[in-house]
């Protein structure tokens, strides 16, 4: 177990505050790079970043004495955690928005026959990942999570399909 872990236990279970926040901002200092690089590998936005950071130091101070594996270890995954939850949360938003938003809006003849002409010329998987992007806003890096991939493959398989609506409707 981590010197650190030990001394704020330690301090925790004695009482001693001031020592306490002390040994806290100790390993703030120490860990806040290794958080915040865990939570950019799935978030994009710099704000939801600084939030989820936050929300994972107050939630290991509060949890601390209960803490039994090194600390690296304990922030790392509950780093993961936290940007997997809130990707889970914003995703169900971005899906009640949508049925939302369709319940409140007269259907557009023209969209609906771009939507079908673009998934026929793509097929749904490929239109599916246009459309999360473009119309819901979903960044590379959160439909890589979603999808089970990585970036650089969500983007190059995005720029292909948009060639191919691009080709497609050329020849028209």
């Amino acid at each position: 177990m981590d010197r650190d872990l030990i001394e704020l236990k330690q301090a925790l279970t004695k009482g001693r505050r001031d020592e306490a926040e002390r040994v806290f901002s100790r390993i703030y200092e120490e860990y806040c790079l290794l958080v915040r690089s865990v939570l950019s590998r799935y978030l994009v936005s710099r704000a939801d970043v600084d939030d989820l950071s936050q929300e994972v130091f107050a939630d290991f101070y509060r949890k601390a004495l209960e803490v039994s594996s090194s600390i690296k270890g304990y922030l790392a995954r509950s780093s993961a955690n936290r940007a997997i939850d809130f990707i889970r949360k914003r995703h169900g938003e971005v899906e009640l928005e949508k049925e939302e938003a369709l319940l409140e809006e007269p259907l557009n003849p023209r969209a609906i026959a771009f939507e079908e002409w673009a998934s026929s010329v793509l097929g749904s998987e490929e239109w599916n990942l246009v459309a999360l992007h473009l119309l819901a806003g979903y960044s590379f890096e959160e439909l890589a999570f979603l999808k089970g991939s990585r970036p650089a493959k969500i983007k190059t398989r995005y720029y292909r399909a948009l060639k191919k609506l691009q080709a497609e409707g050329k020849k028209k």
